[in-house]
C-alpha cells in the first residue's frame, strides 16, 4: 500500500456519497481493515490499515442529520472488529435500526418493542434464529449468564444490571448479561475487582 492512500480513498468515497445523497454505502469485508487497534497505542507495522480506520470513523462521526448517507458493513468475523466500529457512533445508530427492524415486520409505526429489539442489535449482533440449541446447551448458558446477575447483586461496586439474554447473536454469542455503564474515570481497587 502507498502510504495515504487509503484515507484518501474513505474521504472521496463519503464525499460522493454526501453528494449523491441519498446514498447508501456498503463495505464489504470491513475486517480487512477494521482489526482491532494494539491497545498499547503501538502501530506494529500496520500505519495504512489503522490511517484508513481512523479515516472511516471521523467520516462516520462527522455525518450530520439531513447528510442523507446510511453505511452498511458485512464480515464473517465481527469478534476481531475494532470496538469503535462496534459501538454505536450516537443515537441515530439505533434510530435507524428500529426504523429497519419495524419495516421488516409490516409496521407503519415504530414502536418502543421495535427500539429495544434496535439497542439488542446494535450491542450485541445480529439475533440468529436459525441456530439450533439443544436443552442442555440453553440451560447451561442461562446458569452462565444468571451467574453474572447474581455476582453483580451481591457485588457492591459492580456496575447496576440492565438485561441478560439468552439469545444467541453474532457468531459466538449465546447470550450476555449488559450493565449500565459507569461514568466514573477512575476506580479505586475495590470498584475494579468488583467489575472486573
Amino acid at each position: 500500500m502507498l502510504a495515504g492512500v487509503g484515507p484518501s480513498r474513505v474521504r472521496s468515497l463519503f464525499q460522493e456519497a454526501r453528494q449523491c445523497a441519498p446514498s447508501i454505502i456498503f463495505i464489504d469485508e470491513i475486517d480487512a481493515i477494521g482489526r482491532a487497534r494494539d491497545r498499547r497505542g503501538f502501530s506494529g507495522g500496520n500505519d495504512e490499515r489503522e490511517s484508513t480506520l481512523n479515516q472511516l470513523l471521523v467520516e462516520m462521526r462527522g455525518f450530520g442529520t439531513t447528510s442523507g448517507v446510511v453505511v452498511f458493513d458485512g464480515t464473517n468475523r465481527p469478534d476481531i472488529l475494532d470496538r469503535a466500529l462496534l459501538r454505536p457512533a450516537d443515537i441515530a445508530n439505533v434510530c435507524n435500526e428500529a426504523a429497519l427492524i419495524a419495516a421488516r415486520n409490516g409496521n407503519a409505526v415504530i414502536t418502543m418493542e421495535h427500539f429495544e429489539a434496535a439497542v439488542d442489535r446494535v450491542t450485541g449482533g445480529l439475533e440468529k434464529k436459525n441456530k439450533v440449541i439443544s436443552k442442555l446447551e440453553r440451560r447451561t448458558v442461562a446458569y452462565h449468564e444468571s451467574g453474572h446477575a447474581v455476582a453483580g447483586w451481591f457485588l457492591e461496586h459492580a456496575e447496576p444490571l440492565l438485561k441478560v439474554t439468552i439469545v444467541p447473536r453474532g457468531i459466538a454469542t449465546l447470550g450476555f448479561a449488559q450493565y449500565v455503564p459507569n461514568e466514573n474515570l477512575l476506580m479505586t481497587k475495590e470498584q475494579l475487582s468488583d467489575v472486573t
